[in-house]
């Protein structure tokens, strides 16, 4: 998995999120300086951004767009200044991304362990490394895991947090307590959508300790304050140099959350979603983006195991099966009635969950054999059900490597197809700019029209592309021309649309999936 996701993103450019995430961990680690990016917590991103300190990396701290930041978030400026640091006098854009995502790619190998370790503790061993293969060969777990974002960190502490649910329901020990907590304290550090794990873990307390309401108190207790002085501790060590004790004062973290509540509760930001363009939620968008971006085989060991789980062939206890189901269906309705739909990625914590119950659906239904069919202690039809799942898997990577980012599976269209049912980082993130640059040189095109959803600074600044950005009212151009499918999408239900150009001409080349490059004579 490690060497999979490695070769996959060494050619794609900075996704939008990556640079201010990448910018706010350095100069955090750096300087002390926490202000920067403050919707995301910091965890993650310091430690991902670590590998900067030994590059002799340079920030311009005179940076008017970056000076700002201290005195309140500027997003539009924020995005700008973190532009500029990628190549910033002796950056390079490719060397900070690619040691960076290194970073990311062990933390989600990490996390894998925790996903084998749930696995096996809930429904044995052989359960257990399934469950790995699947998180292994699962291409939003590919993509995300690989990049320098707080998604994948989210969801594996998350994971993480279920697992010491899961020790806890079953012995409420001081220890387990403890492991809770920190659990607890890492998926808030991480990503602030994750902060209703802390109202629910201690409704999770108050269940398990109501037979001993002093336990109780101690317990839920124990857990707010240890979970609010690991916080202080954290902010505190980063921004010491900056601020001094003040640090120790998590204002900014408790800012950045009240932004993002702020933001959940009222932003509608724009998205697209099979053939309409809006502002705003659909409550369909993420079980629609749930049944297209999931591979088919992991929706249906997932069903399997729902089935198995109403006939009561699923040997869990209800408290461990509450533990990890409940946290993951009140997440992902929660999803369902945020105000903006802007990616599968933002129900990430839900997969591993999934993949585990598809596995164990997997394994329940292959050992349901007659006598006659076992060989050797092992079933044949197991040894077959397995191959084909393996096979399946295995071929689905083939023919989606190195673009997981992009991935659909074929009831949606596959891969070629899927910016057809929603974009953004589904599809389209500015990954494929570099290799669109690729066939500029390639061909020593020296001037080409382009609109892209977040790669114009990237092909202009990083890559020295002789682009020149484009609008749908330009109907008269001669040349070439690079669409990347959001922009082709995002005009689709406009008067001022693109279809001059995509109902007209067929592209000449397709840089990665995501961006179609035309010559209109």
């Amino acid at each position: 998995m490690g060497l999979l996701m490695t070769a996959a993103v060494q050619n794609d450019a900075p996704t939008s999120d990556e640079p201010p995430h990448i910018l706010s961990g350095y100069v955090a680690l750096k300087y002390g300086h926490d202000y920067i990016d403050p919707e995301h917590p910091l965890l993650v991103k310091t430690i991902a951004a670590s590998p900067l300190l030994f590059q002799n990396t340079e920030v311009n701290l005179e940076d008017p767009n970056y000076t700002l930041q201290e005195k309140g978030l500027d997003i539009g400026k924020m995005f700008a200044t973190s532009r500029q640091f990628m190549n910033y006098s002796e950056n390079n854009p490719d060397q900070i991304l690619f040691s960076t995502r290194l970073v990311m790619i062990l933390i989600t190998l990490v996390f894998g362990v925790v996903v084998y370790l749930l696995a096996k503790k809930l429904f044995g061993e052989v359960v257990g490394v399934l469950t790995v293969f699947l998180y292994s060969t699962e291409p939003n777990i590919l993509a995300h895991g690989s990049l320098f974002n707080t998604d994948m960190g989210a969801a594996g502490f998350v994971l993480l947090i279920i697992l010491a649910l899961v020790f806890y329901s079953n012995r409420q020990t001081t220890k387990r307590l403890i492991f809770l907590t920190i659990a607890l304290t890492l998926a808030i550090l991480t990503k602030f959508s994750t902060f209703y794990f802390a109202p629910l873990v201690v409704l999770f307390l108050i269940f398990f300790n109501w037979n001993d309401r002093l336990r109780l108190l101690k317990h839920s207790v124990f857990l707010v304050f240890g979970s609010l002085v690991l916080i202080s501790t954290f902010y505190g060590l980063i921004s010491f140099r900056d601020k001094g004790f003040l640090g120790f004062i998590p204002t900014t973290y408790f800012q950045g959350l009240k932004m993002v509540f702020d933001s959940v509760s009222s932003d509608k930001r724009f998205s697209y979603l099979l053939g309409e363009s809006y502002f705003g939620s659909k409550p369909y968008y993420f079980p629609v983006m749930l049944l297209a971006k999931t591979q088919i085989l992991t929706l249906i060991g997932f069903i399997i195991a729902l089935v198995l789980l109403y006939l009561n062939k699923l040997s869990i206890n209800l408290r461990s099966l509450t533990v990890t189901l409940l946290p993951i269906g009140l997440f992902f309705t929660l999803a369902i009635f945020s105000t903006f739909n802007i990616g599968v990625r933002h129900i990430l914590p839900i997969y591993p969950i999934l993949l585990i119950f598809a596995a164990v659906g997997f394994v329940t239904l292959l050992r349901f054999d007659k006598e006659k069919f076992y060989w050797k202690k092992i079933s044949v039809f197991f040894v077959i059900g397995l191959m084909l799942i393996i096979g399946f898997r295995l071929w689905t990577l083939k023919s989606t490597y190195p673009h997981f980012l992009s991935y659909y599976n074929y009831a949606f269209g596959g891969t070629d197809n899927g910016w057809r049912v929603a974009n953004d980082s589904n599809y389209d993130w500015g990954q494929d700019v570099k290799r669109l640059g690729e066939f500029v040189r390639g061909n020593n095109i020296n001037s080409l029209a382009f609109d892209n959803y977040t790669g114009l600074y990237a092909a202009k600044d990083y890559y020295k592309l002789p682009v020149n950005l484009i609008t749908p009212s330009e109907r008269g151009y001669k040349g070439y021309i690079a669409l990347s499918t959001s922009v082709i999408t995002y005009h689709q239900n406009k008067p001022q649309n693109y279809s001059w150009v995509v109902d007209n001409y067929q592209p000449i080349y397709r840089a990665g999936k995501s961006i179609f490059v035309y010559k209109i004579p």
